[in-house]
């Protein structure tokens, strides 16, 4: 018999005074009833006190508990683990009737089964159709053997049986079976057959350098392996441009090995993809493996313009000053920040906000912001408050703006704000529309006049004529502007020419935006007599808005149209059409240019006079900017400013012939803008920083040695670490201190498939950029070895299930036979005494 716990003994203490009162007891009893008694008392509180301590027995048991673990995974072959079902029935069929067993089929998860019958069903319907990849993509062997150690009852055996291959591909295996021996579960093990179908796979791509320069030729060593010999072709890309082919013949005796030397050609962060197709092939999701390579060297300069053979001159100077350019239409800026980080700078050079969307916008503030990208902007009919940058997230990070204080001889402006208030309307769009009008308001010059109309089924004045020095108020009246109703556009739109027609001013001017499909009317007909009396009317269409007459009756009203299927453009196109309606916001004569501060960008130009431009866009500067260069008339020309870890760059004339014909015949132009341009890219200083990585499929591991100039290690760095992933999902990476100059930055990968880590040491002015490209599921690695912690387990013998099983001990209170017993024994006592 054993107890549970031995602290109830001290209660034993009250036999002392049972003994004293014994010595010194006046009954007269014969002694020997008397001690009888006595003795019969101390029996009880012995057997009582043994009760609170919980006295057991154990007994042995030959009843098992059995757990079949069935491993489904992509690795092993379906025909195989079908199979194995009918090996795990003959073995329940041997079990005796005190026995029991568990079913679980093993992968990315564990599933239960009460029957064989039902996984054998599963299986057999995977085996006819497509399986599910997503559960069967994993071995998480591990977590699968710590769940099953939960099934097992108290009062049996313990035995897992294993049916896999024992290829796991997450946690390692010695912890979790270190722990089924301390909980003394027998763990036997069926090795299933592997993949049978042919099968090749790119297992990686390892650049013989992640850092070059331009022109460095790095050999690509690529790792192919199949289970069958096949013929294949290897693709090597860059960006998805193929930049070489080799056909291979593959053997199925370990891993084919490839070497390709391939010229870096293009700077920056370059990623390249190896691709394989075989002849014969199952699996496609492990025929790509990719790797970055960061070419340094020539900067890498991103351009856009409206019209790009204007900027070749521009492009042909900047080449010979040993920029590597990339010009671009409207269309060419990146989606991401991963492939924008490619650049060290990006020029806006004839892009309106509303040729990017939203997310392009706050892509590249971030891009300067916790990347250190440089950023300009050149003047064009598309830039600053002309192309609606007004508010943007680029404007904020540009050292000018787009308001400015209007001259006084300039024209003065009424316009009307025809604005779609129906049902179609609410949430986010309205919104957005009030948002817009409040910026029309602070665009205008303060001698001009603007009033807004809301239309539905009807049309409401919301704020009436009112002259720009009354901002508070009209934007007071927009806050009221709510949603409902119908679309009836026509009584919009005739409520503003009846308010313009009231008003002297040099232009009139309406904006009209609808998202649906208006009341049939005589619009062009309203809007013909509107142009007659000298007013112009521009529209936009959002959404589902009936474009061909909103687009009609811009070209009626001469004005523009504008169409957008992202609310989120409204605010930009509203600025850009205020810009343009004004007139006020380019100067264009023959204006001389005067430098404002010795700055290196004018190193080793002298005293040399600028040449003249022909004309630049209005705006003012922000009050930390550093100002370069004004025109004669004191309006800002070119500023720069730095902005959290980049710069940006301000230029309101342009590097064309239809401004700048008199800089692209200076023999200096090309020096002063690779100077100026030179000042803004983006920089990595990573003299001292020396990075290792490690990689798996969660996490990306970066040990960091920091040391100074002269080779010491350098503790208390407070480095700051950030990823993006292609989503340009942000977060933030902490960096501990693990030695002397040793620092680590551990980050979890999720289910990013690229990250870019940034590495700040802001203290010495220290940067590093790090790409990580996740490589495909384990699971589907065909070089993939049994565990070894695996490799040592008794084999499961299919006739003989329940031999050499563990022995279990089974543990039966006795606690009520202490109190029976003590119960009984002082009734005894009682009895002698009174006998």
């Amino acid at each position: 018999m054993e107890v549970a716990s031995f602290k109830p003994f001290w209660w034993l203490i009250v036999l002392l005074p049972m003994l004293v009162a014994l010595r010194l007891s006046l009954v007269d009893r014969p002694k020997r009833l008397k001690y009888a008694s006595i003795a019969l008392r101390g029996a009880a509180i012995v057997l009582l006190v043994l009760a609170l301590c919980r006295p057991f027995i154990g007994f042995g048991s030959d009843a098992v508990h059995v757990a079949f673990l069935l491993d489904v995974s992509e690795s092993v072959d379906l025909r195989s683990t079908r199979e194995a079902v009918d090996t795990i029935q003959g073995c329940i069929d041997q079990l005796h009737a005190s026995d029991s067993w568990s079913l679980f089929l093993v992968a990315n998860g564990v599933m239960y089964f009460e029957r064989t019958e039902d996984a054998a069903r599963d299986l057999d319907t995977w085996l006819q159709t497509a399986p599910d990849d997503d559960f069967r993509s994993a071995s998480k062997l591990a977590d699968a053997l710590s769940t099953a150690r939960l099934c097992f009852p108290a009062d049996k055996a313990r035995r897992i049986v294993l049916f896999s291959d024992g290829r796991p591909t997450h946690a390692d295996m010695t912890d979790v079976l270190a722990l089924l021996g301390k909980e003394r579960i027998d763990l036997r093990m069926h090795e299933l057959s592997g993949l049978q179908a042919a099968e090749a796979c790119v297992r990686s791509i390892e650049p013989s350098t992640t850092k070059a320069f331009a022109g460095e030729v790095v050999r690509m060593t690529v790792k192919v392996r199949a289970n069958q010999p096949m013929p294949a072709v290897l693709t090597i890309l860059n960006r998805a441009v193929v930049v070489t082919r080799k056909e291979l013949q593959l053997d199925s005796d370990g891993d084919n090995v490839v070497h390709l030397d391939i010229p870096m050609t293009t700077s920056g962060a370059t990623h390249w993809t190896a691709e394989l197709n075989a002849e014969r092939d199952h699996f496609l999701i492990n025929n790509k493996a990719t790797s970055t390579v960061s070419v340094g060297g020539k900067p890498r300069i991103l351009i856009l313009h409206g019209t790009p053979r204007e900027m070749r001159p521009f492009c042909k100077a900047m080449d010979e000053q040993g920029f590597e350019t990339d010009l671009r239409d409207t269309h060419g800026l990146p989606g991401d920040l991963v492939s924008l980080l490619a650049f060290d700078a990006v020029i806006l050079a004839d892009i309106a906000a509303t040729d990017l969307s939203p997310r392009q916008m706050a892509l590249l503030k971030r891009y300067v912001v916790d990347f250190g990208g440089g950023l300009a902007m050149f003047g064009s009919d598309n830039s600053f408050g002309l192309g609606g940058y007004h508010n943007t997230p680029v404007e904020e990070v540009l050292p000018l703006i787009s308001r400015y204080e209007k001259a006084k001889q300039q024209p003065s402006v009424a316009m009307v704000l025809v604005i779609d208030k129906s049902g179609s309307m609410q949430g986010m769009p309205i919104e957005l529309a009030r948002q817009a009008a409040k910026a029309t308001v602070d665009l205008l010059g303060t001698q001009d006049q603007i009033g807004v109309v809301g239309f539905d089924g009807q049309a409401f004045v919301v704020s009436p004529m009112r002259r720009t020095a009354e901002a508070d108020a009209v934007k007071s009246a927009i806050d009221t502007l709510a949603s409902g109703g119908g679309t009836a556009m026509y009584p919009g739109i005739d409520a503003a020419f009846q308010m313009l027609q009231g008003v002297v001013t040099q232009i009139k001017h309406v904006i009209v935006l609808s998202d649906g499909q208006s009341q049939p009317a005589d619009h062009q007909a309203l809007v013909s007599d509107m142009a007659a009396a000298g007013i112009t009317v521009s529209t936009v269409a959002l959404g589902h808005a009936d474009r061909a007459l909103l687009a009609s009756l811009a070209e009626i009203g001469k004005g523009r149209y504008y169409e957008t299927a992202d609310p989120a453009n409204i605010p930009q196109i509203f600025t850009k059409e205020t810009m343009e309606t004004s007139r006020s916001a380019v100067k264009e004569d023959v204006f001389n240019l005067v430098r404002t501060s010795d700055h290196p960008l004018f190193a080793g130009l002298g005293s040399a006079d600028l040449p003249v431009v022909f004309g630049y866009v209005m705006a003012t500067a922000k009050p930390a900017t550093q100002l370069l260069l004004v025109a004669h008339s004191g309006d800002p020309v070119m500023a720069v400013s730095r902005y959290g870890l980049g710069s940006t760059l301000a230029y309101t004339s342009d590097v064309t012939a239809k401004w700048g014909s008199q800089w692209l015949a200076w023999n200096q132009f090309g020096r002063f803008w690779s100077q100026a341009l030179r000042g803004i890219l983006r920089r990595e200083s990573t003299d001292g920083l020396h990075l290792r990585q490690s990689r798996d499929d969660d996490r990306w591991t970066i040990d960091i040695t920091r040391l100074d100039p002269s080779g010491e290690p350098v503790k208390g760095v407070e480095f700051k670490g950030q990823t993006v992933d292609e989503t340009d999902t942000v977060n933030s990476v902490s960096v501990e201190e693990i030695g002397l100059g040793r620092y680590r930055a551990v980050v979890p990968v999720g289910d990013s498939e690229t990250l870019s880590l940034r590495l700040d040491d802001p203290h010495d002015d220290k940067m590093a950029i790090l790409h990580f490209n996740k490589p495909y599921p384990a699971e589907y690695d065909l070089a993939g070895q049994i565990a070894p912690a695996l490799q040592g387990l008794s084999r499961l013998d299919g006739n003989a299930v329940r031999e050499d099983i563990i022995p279990t001990k089974i543990c039966k209170p006795v606690s009520h036979l202490c109190h029976l017993l003590a119960l009984t024994a002082m009734l005894a006592g009682l009895l002698l005494r009174r006998i």
